[in-house]
């Protein structure tokens, strides 16, 4: 026994004296450490050292009961744990594509696994996802998600189309002036100031654009939509002091393979009136007018799927500008409550 000891010490084996073990070789340095002797207190550590001098360490403190690793830890297996795992880091990352995430207890505010517990985890709430985060069955978060107003990437739903719920928020649908539905009475296509733009000139007559928007499915259902209406005054033509331009629309609010076209009452609503303040004013001014489409009107009331079937013309009968008011474009403004599906 004597005789194999001390083989393996000429092959590299030689306790230290600080009491440390060590093994070296071609292929091996790393080495056993005791960092203290007291009873249920002992640290003990095993040291790799590269070839640099670079030392990495797994340490066993036997009090705690607590694996510590200087380094990443990577499997390409399982890995199990059977009780706590406290990060002490700012993140936990996946970086690369993750099969499963199993929480096999409660999720409670503050920390994953068990009751809640706010002096552990105080925030979790932080995924840093530069993939995709993929949940496989049905999530519950009892607080809000903030999804970061700076980030450029997308918040998306799942394959079948279904609809999440989020907070309420400002949404904005363009229908650009080319979307216009133009029957016999229309307005005609005209260029603004320099021709620097072009859009619908409508004129001092009775001139009619349809306009056949959808009404989006995540709109809340319980507040107005607004229809903005952006707009300039004729090239050349500048309007005089206190002459006046009124926009107004007509709407049904119809569901489509249910009601008929023309079911129920018109409802007739003008945005507020735009009155000159300069002598003369500018023809290259541009002005945003708006129309409040009322949600609960009691002949139209609105509906999320309905398409809304609207006229949109000039107030002939009340404005008193004699040019034409050019629109470039239009934009439903409404409260959103989700993702659209369609719209």
């Amino acid at each position: 026994m004597v005789a194999d000891v001390a083989a393996e010490l000429t092959a590299g084996v030689y306790l230290a004296d600080d009491d440390s073990l060590h093994v070296y070789s071609d292929k091996y340095n790393f080495y056993i450490r005791q960092d203290s002797t007291a009873a249920g207190d002992r640290d003990m550590a095993l040291v790799f050292v590269e070839e640099d001098g670079t030392e990495w360490e797994i340490l066993l403190n036997e009090g705690d009961n607590v694996f510590k690793f200087s380094k990443s830890i990577e499997t390409t297996g399982d890995m199990f744990v059977g009780d706590d795992m406290n990060i002490d880091g700012d993140d936990v990352r996946c970086n690369a594509s993750v099969t499963t995430v199993d929480w096999n207890n409660t999720i409670g505010t503050g920390i994953l696994g068990g009751a809640a517990d706010t002096t552990r985890i105080p925030t979790i709430a932080y995924f840093d996802c530069e993939g995709i985060a993929w949940f496989d069955s049905t999530v519950t978060f009892a607080q809000a998600i903030d999804v970061d107003s700076t980030n450029t990437d997308h918040l998306v739903v799942n394959e079948a189309g279904d609809a999440i719920v989020v907070g309420a928020w400002t949404r904005y649908l363009d229908i650009g002036a080319g979307a216009a539905v133009l029957g016999p009475t229309a307005p005609s296509w005209s260029g603004t100031a320099g021709n620097s733009a072009y859009g619908l000139a409508f004129d001092a007559n009775a001139e009619i654009a349809g306009l056949n928007p959808e009404i989006p499915d995540d709109w809340n259902g319980t507040s107005d939509i607004l229809l903005r209406i952006y707009w300039v005054a004729q090239s050349t033509d500048h309007p005089q002091l206190n002459e006046t331009i009124i926009w107004k629309a007509g709407y049904r609010s119809i569901v489509f393979g249910t009601e008929d076209i023309n079911n129920g009452t018109v409802v007739l609503v003008a945005a507020p009136t735009y009155t000159e303040d300069e002598d003369p004013g500018d023809d290259a001014e541009t002005h945003i007018s708006t129309i409040t489409l009322d949600y609960d009107s009691g002949t139209q009331p609105l509906t999320s799927g309905d398409l809304l079937i609207m006229a949109f013309y000039r107030d002939v009968d009340t404005d008193t500008y004699s040019g034409d008011g050019i629109v470039l474009n239009w934009e439903l403004e409404y409260t959103s409550i989700g993702l659209p599906n369609h719209n």
